[in-house]
């Protein structure tokens, strides 16, 4: 009986010890962009971690969709460890900002962008173009995304040789506005920029909230108007954006 009493002691002690010291994991891949089948995939791989297992959420991904971002980020809960292994961008570099525990690789980077509208391949609108085009006070010193302005000198070269010798941004403002107008109404516009800002918001105060930053530094640093912004694994160390780095 003394025997059993012992072996039950030391036991309970093990396992308050485990649970103290170190919380079970598990590695949970995402190695595409962030889209419907990849977010379905990895919502399928967190329901299948076991109980009282944290997930690490290991990202190799260029980014993707806001709204399935969303989705995964709902399923992972409000606990996760997260890992970035070569590059994270977007929608997969707020996922790793979510995580408790954030870890980079060295020689990894990692990439932030303000909220933006896809219109093609290559080519979007952010919600810092969309508050400009749409507030219709157009202005011939604005500088537009990078995706914007190369397809603005595209269009500018195109009207030159068609014989049109002066096409200015405020012309090019006005004629992407008449676009996007021809694919939803101007109060539709005006609330995808208002559900963009929303978003937007949301994530500069994430990145905040898990960093040493303060809100306006997170717009001065990292979540610039119409730029990329990417940021080395030591850099994020330096930021407070990773918590700790790893040898590749």
């Amino acid at each position: 009986m003394k025997k059993i009493i012992i072996t039950a002691a030391l036991m309970v002690t093990s396992l308050t010890t485990l649970s103290v010291v170190k919380p079970f994991t598990q590695d949970v891949y995402l190695h595409s962009d962030v889209e419907e089948d990849s977010a379905r995939s990895i919502i399928k791989d967190i329901q299948n971690v076991g109980l009282f297992t944290k997930v690490n959420l290991v990202l190799e991904s260029d980014g993707g969709l806001v709204r399935q971002e969303n989705v995964i980020r709902r399923a992972l809960g409000k606990s996760y460890n997260s890992e970035v292994l070569k590059f994270a961008a977007s929608a997969a570099a707020m996922l790793f900002i979510g995580g408790d525990n954030r870890v980079m690789t060295e020689g990894s980077a990692i990439l932030f962008h303000e909220a933006r509208l896809i219109l093609g391949k290559g080519l979007f609108v952010t919600i810092t173009d969309l508050a400009y085009i749409t507030s219709g006070h157009f202005n011939e010193k604005y500088i537009f995304n990078k995706s914007l302005e190369k397809m603005y000198l595209n269009v500018k070269m195109f009207k030159r040789l068609s014989g049109e010798e002066h096409y200015t941004k405020i012309e090019f403002a006005k004629d992407l506005l008449n676009f996007l107008a021809s694919k939803a109404s101007l109060k539709e516009l005006k609330k995808a920029v208002d559900e963009m800002i929303a978003e937007h918001l949301k994530d500069i105060k994430l990145i905040a909230k898990k960093t040493r930053l303060s809100e306006k530094e997170v717009m001065q640093k990292i979540m610039i108007p119409n730029k990329d912004t990417i940021i080395s694994a030591k850099e994020a160390l330096k930021l407070g954006i990773a918590t700790d780095i790893k040898e590749g």
